[in-house]
């Protein structure tokens, strides 16, 4: 208990004593009033509008600092909350350009690599390369051989455009980057390496589907172009071309990373929130301090009204009862 907080209670007790005595004479003419009930009701008025004497202007003024102090409170709070929110959008760290050295986040040279490693790049890299440019060569296939007369006169266009796929390929992996969480990046590399393999799966029963064997006869439906799984078979292996390259290009990129750890700094952005969340609290504390102590006052000072018409009232009838035994009957 502070000694501000003393004070205001010895205070209290002082003036209750005050109010009590204010009252002694108010009751002492009530105690022959002929009905009680209506001398407790009288008694619990009188107590109330003596007590609201004393203490009235005081709890008025605690409602209207209330009321302001509720006012600046709040808007503080709105601004904490934004910037707690706004720390927690912010990344701590950023990504910055590698520093190589000693130490352990050290750059280690291919030629130190293990040899399983070196193994897993190249032929993801090399395979890689030649899936994009099979997927590139199936899409420029597809646009010359649809017939129309601008690719037939152009083939540049058609060139320029099957270059989409593999740079898709490509532009998928790095996608990944833009996930904050490595959580949402782990589903998103884990959903697409299952969908690579749910694509080559339907990609090997549409093959299937349209190509017989080597024994198999002319199929006349192919030639007229009214096999219904050729568009199918045409679309799914673009597909998987597209998410097989970026497994490829996955897989070398996460195993060159465990020889090239990223570097990372403090992000002046997280910094600066930081700094203006410290900034903040010691404006913010003496606010909360404030509304507490204020609205604990003012509900203090609501309790003590009703208990002390209930004290008044409890002293009314005691006084009353022995005035009825000492009178004579």
């Amino acid at each position: 208990m502070s000694k501000e907080d003393s004070g205001v209670q010895k205070n209290d007790k002082a003036a209750w004593a005050q109010l009590r005595a204010i009252m002694m004479p108010f009751l002492r003419m009530l105690l022959s009033h002929p009905d009680i009930k209506e001398a407790k009701r009288l008694v619990a008025e009188q107590a109330k509008l003596v007590w609201e004497k004393f203490f009235g202007a005081e709890l008025e003024r605690l409602g209207l600092e209330v009321q302001a102090i509720e006012g600046a409170f709040a808007k503080s709070s709105d601004i904490l909350a934004s910037l707690m929110d706004r720390l927690g959008q912010t990344n701590p760290y950023i990504p910055a350009a590698h520093m190589y050295g000693k130490g352990e986040d050290q750059y280690i040279p291919f030629s130190r690599w293990r040899s399983k490693d070196k193994v897993i790049v190249i032929s993801s890299l090399c395979f890689a390369l030649v899936v994009l440019t099979m997927s590139a060569a199936n899409v420029y296939a597809n646009i010359l051989g649809s017939g129309n007369p601008i690719f037939i006169d152009q083939p540049f266009l058609a060139l320029i455009i099957s270059a989409l796929l593999p740079a898709g390929s490509v532009a998928m992996k790095f996608t990944a980057d833009i996930f904050e969480s490595d959580k949402t990046r782990g589903f998103y590399k884990k959903s697409l390496y299952v969908l690579s393999v749910l694509a080559l799966l339907a990609w090997t029963v549409l093959f299937a589907l349209n190509f017989h064997g080597l024994s198999s006869e002319i199929n006349f439906d192919d030639l007229e172009g009214s096999n219904p799984t050729s568009s199918a078979l045409t679309w799914v292996q673009l597909l998987a071309e597209l998410l097989v390259g970026f497994v490829l290009c996955h897989v070398a990129s996460d195993t060159y990373s465990k020889y090239a750890p990223n570097a990372f700094i403090r992000n002046p952005e997280y910094a600066e929130i930081e700094s203006a969340i410290q900034e903040h609290f010691p404006s913010h504390d003496p606010l909360r301090e404030q509304r507490n102590t204020t609205r604990g006052r003012q509900t203090e000072l609501k309790a003590s009204q009703s208990l002390f018409v209930n004290e008044i009232v409890a002293l009314y009838i005691a006084m009353r009862r022995r005035f009825d035994e000492s009178s004579p009957t």
